[in-house]
């Protein structure tokens, strides 16, 4: 980095190495990062010229975690042991439940250790929390912010909701204690702690610190910890603070809020800071582009743009990346005569094929199942999920076979060997039963991944395994000490939150070269140019909706940080970076996201409003838009004409001895696109209906069918009276279990999370479908999941049509077609043209095509349809009043009429004009819709 760009470093230098040339390494100089560390001391070096004792230069974490006498630990050790304290509370409670709980609850430690004296304080009980506002009667503020958060609620008569959240906050106190206890007991501390600790140590002078004096440098908004901290050191020692503010944000402008904390703390209470926007030029480009690839190129053809005019040196230039969801986008992106670059935030690994396998490793693993024959079955797309990512392509260099979803969605593991061979199945069948295990195991497929990247691909791609492998390998070992608190399903969830939140550190020159930052990288460091992609609000300032157990009203009132302070603090560090800068480039995301829309930041206005009219013309300002060129193509009605082969085809419905027949939803398919049933019926692109792991929409409705039918079978054409039915409500369960067991091929107890609950509802539905039942009998049933198949007359010849009922049953001399649903449905029409033109009303098309498929065989049959509807069971029988002799025969005279333009070779087959209708149209993309 050039000198003028590291400036408040370089004012810090000058000012060591003027003043105190012979002491250097009796002084300390603490910053906020490393980076700041590493510039702080190649700048030194290069000023001092000579070999000397060089100073102390350390980090803040740094320093705390050097001399507070206990090990940092990381947040997964950190984790396990909480859940060793938190099941003395709730021993019922898994760890995959416990696991964004105790991260909450981590921070939430990590911030009260920071910001309190006394922690106790704030977990004091719900129901003794009137005590507080004698604690805070001279706090005005603070006393409002806590009779807010009390007046909600009646102390003497609590909610169930209110009194679950007094129980619970009584017990974070002593969660608190004996988390806080157990990590003394091991030497270990999460960072608020090792602070604590720290200050203990001085305070009591247990500790002889290496240096007779301290500089602060380029800090902004210090914890209350950090000030007493710093208290206690300059009782003791020679402590220098170093701010890096100005006047036009703490003082000039009123309530600014990157100056908040120079107008609230103490420490910073005496310097006269220098007011530099009122004698520096600078240039703000703003420009809005599409996506974040968008912004990505754009950033980078600007790169090449500014060297190829010499309008800026890369090393007094840095990319700053408040998404972090830009980087590899923006790497990617850069010119090739860009020799140095350095990237400090570190790639993550959430969004990449190694995160992939292990998510798709864990649904396989966690979604087998044990048969009766004590094999094991995997899941068909949870194996495929695997085999087809690209590390696993690696790993087995099989694929399996098409073919083995047409049969059934579950493979047991004993036939793995013959599908994709006896290496991949010997792998994918290890017994994993333990967390120690499943960490092992994942471990051992990593290593040979690493293996396989180092003889065929590159340096980056090992880099990457070794670096996963090397977390997995802590798991390990970290799991050995709770086999028994743990399950492999904790495991599972645990490695894949693991490699998820994972980092790539990068290495390069950090003094040298472009600078590729996140935002926090950039604390006391200053560039000429800088360029910020995702400009936008809620990126930067971030949107700080925190996740915590504690209220607002209590954080406010104690003291603890909420979006206020949050939103200052990205403020100061923003507006700081422009004290030196002399061009930046403010790019923000134009697109479209939802209702969340895509606002720049409020940043922007800021600049164009408030430092544009104390800056005037020293500030030069451009906006822009960047557009793509868009073409948008003709929209051409998209049609097939009915040629000899397609007629040759739809004949197949006519002939006697063909298969071929017309179902209702085939025709209501017609009539909502005729295109539609060409690719479905004629073409023979069948819709995706691959079978799921898990209980949706339409298994939901087979299992709900085949445990009536099961319950009824016995009984078909017998007097069904109410003690029969009273039979069938209490075996009820088990059939549901059995239908269960028959789509799953595992029993209902092996069902996990959203699919026990499901199941609980199929049992419910079922029982109240017979208790309604019980009402209407006695009733013989004399159809079940039957088929019916008739002839409609038509001018090209008689046209097969299929009808099949759920239930068919007669009472009173009225025959009922009764069909379950488990959706919505219309029982009735404001006319009838809707039934025949609206495929919205295909459940009253339904009714009417059943009644007339059902009356070609008993003519004479009283016909009385209607819905069991899974939302409206209190209703009974939902009937279809409309569907009556004469409707009936209307319907005819319309269905022919349809019939017949299906089969008329001057009518093509043409996408609907209506586009809603397209939304979730598999064939949607065939017709450029």
């Amino acid at each position: 980095m050039g000198s003028s760009t590291s400036s408040f470093i370089d004012k810090i230098v000058r000012s060591f190495v003027d003043k105190q040339p012979a002491t250097g390494s009796s002084t300390c100089f603490i910053f906020p990062t490393r980076r700041a560390c590493l510039i702080f001391r190649n700048k030194l070096a290069t000023a001092t010229g000579t070999a000397q004792w060089a100073p102390g230069i350390l980090s803040i974490s740094d320093f705390v975690s050097e001399h507070c006498g206990l090990t940092i630990a990381d947040e997964k050790e950190l984790l396990f042991l909480l859940f060793r304290v938190n099941r003395k509370f709730w021993p019922e409670q898994t760890f995959t439940r416990f696991h964004s709980w105790g991260q909450m609850l981590l921070n939430d430690f990590d911030e009260v250790d920071k910001q309190l004296e006394d922690p106790t304080e704030l977990f004091i009980s719900v129901r003794e929390i009137r005590q507080l506002e004698q604690l805070f009667a001279d706090d005005q503020s603070a006393l409002e912010w806590i009779t807010r958060f009390t007046g909600t609620m009646n102390l003497a008569k609590l909610t169930d909701l209110q009194a679950r959240f007094a129980e619970n906050w009584d017990r974070l106190i002593q969660i608190y204690h004996d988390f806080r206890s157990l990590l003394l007991e091991k030497k270990l501390a999460y960072e608020g702690l090792a602070y604590r600790q720290l200050l203990e140590r001085i305070s009591n002078k247990e500790l002889t610190l290496p240096y007779s004096s301290f500089v602060f440098g380029g800090f902004y908004g210090f914890s209350k910890i950090e000030e007493q901290l710093i208290y206690k050191l300059k009782e003791q020692y020679a402590v220098q603070l170093e701010w890096d503010a100005d006047q036009y944000y703490t003082t000039k402008v009123r309530n600014h809020e990157a100056g908040n904390y120079f107008r609230t703390s103490h420490l910073a209470d005496t310097p006269l800071f220098p007011d530099q926007f009122s004698k520096n030029t600078l240039a703000v480009t703003v420009t809005g582009v599409p996506l974040q690839s968008g912004q990505s190129k754009y950033a980078g053809q600007l790169i090449e743009e500014l060297l190829l005019k010499n309008k800026a040196d890369l090393n007094t230039t840095a990319i700053v990346l408040p998404d972090e969801g830009l980087l590899f986008p923006m790497l990617y992106s850069l010119p090739k005569n860009t020799d140095q670059v350095n990237v400090t935030m570190g790639l993550p690994l959430k969004q990449t094929i190694y995160a992939d396998l292990i998510r798709a490793l864990n649904e396989l693993y966690t979604g087998a199942r044990k048969i009766k024959d004590g094999d094991s079955i995997f899941y068909y797309s949870h194996l495929e999920a695997v085999l087809n990512n690209p590390l696993g392509v690696l790993l087995f260099k099989k694929q399996l076979p098409a073919e083995t979803a047409s049969f059934s969605p579950w493979i047991k593991s004993s036939d793995l060997k013959q599908k994709v061979g006896q290496y991949c199945a010997q792998i994918l069948t290890e017994p994993v039963s333990t967390p120690s295990a499943v960490a092992s195991f994942v471990r051992a497929l990593f290593d040979k991944i690493n293996s396989l990247t180092t003889n065929e691909s590159g340096k980056f791609e090992n880099e990457v395994t070794a670096f996963i492998a090397s977390e997995l390998k802590e798991l390990e070992l970290l799991f050995e000490s709770y086999n028994r608190e743990l399950s492999a399903a904790d495991a599972w969830q645990i490695i894949t939150e693991v490699v998820n939140g994972l980092k790539l550190p990068f290495s390069g020159e950090p003094v040298r070269g472009l600078q590729v930052m996140g935002f926090l990288e950039t604390r006391a460091l200053d560039f000429e140019t800088l360029i910020f992609l995702s400009f936008n609000e809620d990126i930067l300032p971030k949107n700080n909706a925190s996740k915590s157990f504690i209220p607002f009203s209590l954080r406010r009132a104690f003291g603890l940080s909420t979006y206020i302070e949050q939103d200052a603090s990205s403020a100061y560090h923003f507006y700081r970076l422009l004290h030196k800068a002399k061009n930046v480039h403010l790019i923000y995301d134009t697109e479209i996201k939802g209702l969340s829309g895509s606002e720049p930041s409020r940043y922007i206005l800021q600049l164009q409003q408030e430092l544009k009219k104390y800056m005037g013309e020293r500030l030069k300002w451009s906006q822009f838009i960047v557009n793509t060129p868009i073409e948008i193509a003709e929209d051409k009605q998209v049609s097939v004409p009915k040629n000899s082969n397609v007629m040759d085809r739809l004949k197949g419905y006519i002939s006697n001895d063909s298969t071929l027949t017309l179902s209702a939803t085939a025709l209501t398919t017609y009539i909502s696109c005729s295109l539609r049933f060409y690719y479905n019926y004629i073409a023979g692109i069948k819709e995706s209906s691959k079978d799921s792991d898990s209980i949706e929409a339409d298994v939901f409705g087979n299992i709900l069918h085949l445990a009536l039918e099961n319950l009824y079978k016995p009984y078909k054409e017998s007097t069904i009276d109410t003690t029969i039915i009273q039979s069938l409500i209490k075996n009820a369960d088990e059939a549901v279990d059995a239908a269960i067991h028959h789509e799953f091929k595992t029993s209902h107890d092996k069902l996990e999370g959203n699919d026990k609950i499901l199941a609980g509802a199929l049992r419910e539905l079922v029982k109240r479908i017979l208790k309604n039942d019980l009402i209407d009998a006695p009733f013989t049933i004399t159809g079940l999941e039957e088929s019916f198949t008739t002839t409609l007359p038509t001018s090209f010849g008689n046209v097969k049509l299929l009808g099949r009922f759920d239930r068919i049953d007669s009472r009173n001399g009225v025959t009922r077609i009764i069909d379950y649903k488990t959706g919505k449905v219309k029982s009735s029409a404001k006319n009838l043209e809707s039934i025949i033109t609206n495929p919205d009303y295909k459940t009253l098309f339904q009714l009417f095509f059943y009644t007339l498929v059902y009356q070609s065989y008993f003519p004479d049959a009283i016909v009385e349809p209607g819905f069991y509807v899974a939302q409206k069971l209190n209703q009974g029988l939902v009937k279809a009043e409309s569907v009556n002799k004469e409707n009936v025969d209307w319907f005819k005279e319309q269905l022919t009429g349809i019939v017949e333009s299906m089969f008329n070779p001057e009518i093509p087959f043409q996408r609907t004009d209506d586009i809603r209708r397209c939304t979730f149209c598999p064939y949607a993309d065939l017709c450029h819709r």
